[in-house]
């Protein structure tokens, strides 16, 4: 992790606050609002815990702020900003974040209708309806305001903030892209309404906001980010945003490769879908007439169009320092199908905390070091080379499930 949030070329941001940050520093105010949530949560463990801190990447000197992007994040269950797996895991790898201290901040959409609510009828026909929500419940607006311009329409994006609170008071500020907006038309208001819902046209249009809007609020909020985390190909758009600015913001000049390595530097990327279809491609006809001809051919020259279409993972290959694959024979399947770039394996895990059944989560304490394990430290302790980073105590069967029960048959749902 530590070698992610490096920068030889940009000034930490936790040095810059501490050069400006008035009398009562930003840990004391994040332990103020850790604990005014957690008082409302009622979470009395936590709020005694946030004395506790044993750790965080807060102390690293060099350390700088990451933003992560995900098209999905499973933030609460009542907030349906997710689908499956891939929000699930984007969900705990910032509650991870929040209880190590890492310098980090979010951005998705806000899915103001959600993914969707099946349903099955007394002959198991299904049925799905929407899921809307008001992020006026659960999330802060903020002021800040950017645009972003889609089939050459300026649309305005604002963004609505949740702030997660890690065990020990460390804030991760998630914030969620909308363009439900006065000023915008009927159809641009819809942009950040549904999960992956419409065609590859709404999809495009969406990716624009995620990764090019995203990169232009995150200025907007006045954050200096060191480094940009795809989850996925969604965000790769950012990649030319970042392009762009170096070149002065607009979309015409020619990047050198000077330029193209200052970006590349910045950016590190995740791919989770080891098959063709979980790549998101477009056409050129698409990417003309939504992205823009001098966008699009820039993309072209420089070389992200793969069989005629726009590859949203090779883009984001391309233009990172760093990627990984979520397991290790992903890996190997992923370099497969990207066979000119080097793709890590880092094992996906989870966020033990919350969901953890009260007799699984002794047994985990038990077993590893103590405060458990966060994001993926704990995969199989015999085989895993992330065992090395400690020690695990060997768990009989018994501990999981007596000889008087049999082993359970279903899982609960985690509540996050």
């Amino acid at each position: 992790m530590h070698s992610l949030l490096k920068s030889d070329r940009f000034v930490p941001l936790k040095a810059e606050l501490d050069n400006n940050r008035p009398a009562g520093s930003q840990d004391a105010h994040s332990q103020i609002v850790a604990s005014q949530v957690l008082r409302r949560r009622g979470d009395v463990n936590a709020m005694q815990a946030t004395s506790m801190k044993p750790f965080s990447y807060e102390t690293f000197p060099n350390a700088g702020l990451v933003a992560y992007f995900s098209m999905e994040i499973a933030i609460n269950p009542a907030m349906p900003t997710y689908s499956g797996g891939l929000g699930v895991l984007a969900g705990d790898t910032l509650r991870s974040a929040a209880d190590l201290g890492v310098p980090l901040v979010a951005f998705s959409l806000v899915h103001r209708k959600g993914y969707f609510q099946q349903h099955l009828d007394p002959r198991g026909v299904q049925s799905e309806e929407t899921q809307p929500w008001n992020p006026a419940d659960f999330c802060t607006e903020e002021a800040a305001r950017i645009t972003v311009s889609i089939e050459d329409r300026t649309v305005t994006v604002r963004c609505w903030r949740y702030d997660l609170v890690g065990r020990y008071g460390h804030i991760v500020p998630i914030y969620l892209l909308d363009t439900d907006l006065d000023g915008n038309s009927g159809w641009d208001r819809g942009l950040t309404d549904h999960l992956y819902g419409g065609d590859t046209n709404y999809r495009l249009q969406q990716e624009i906001v995620l990764g090019m809007g995203g990169v232009r609020m995150a200025n907007a909020l006045g954050h200096r980010v060191n480094v940009y985390h795809m989850n996925e190909g969604h965000a790769a758009l950012l990649t030319l945003a970042l392009i762009e600015r170096e070149l002065g913001g607009g979309p015409l000049g020619a990047p050198t490769e000077a330029d193209l390595a200052l970006v590349r530097q910045r950016c590190v990327f995740t791919t989770h879908t080891p098959v063709p279809a979980g790549h998101d491609r477009f056409s050129l006809e698409q990417t003309i007439r939504i992205l823009g001809g001098d966008r699009s051919a820039r993309l072209e020259r420089l070389g992200c169009y793969r069989d005629g279409m726009l590859n949203m993972t090779l883009l984001a290959l391309k233009f990172s320092r760093y990627a990984n694959a979520v397991a290790m024979q992903h890996a190997k399947v992923s370099r497969a199908m990207f066979p000119e770039f080097p793709i890590d394996s880092i094992t996906n895990g989870v966020h033990s905390p919350p969901g953890s059944p009260s007799r699984s989560r002794r047994c985990w304490m038990k077993t590893c070091p103590p405060g458990g394990a966060t994001i993926s430290t704990c995969a199989a302790p015999s085989t895993s080379r992330r065992s090395m980073f400690f020690p695990l105590t060997p768990a009989p069967r018994s501990r999981f499930w007596p000889r008087s029960q049999p082993a359970p048959g279903t899982c609960s749902i985690p509540t996050f």
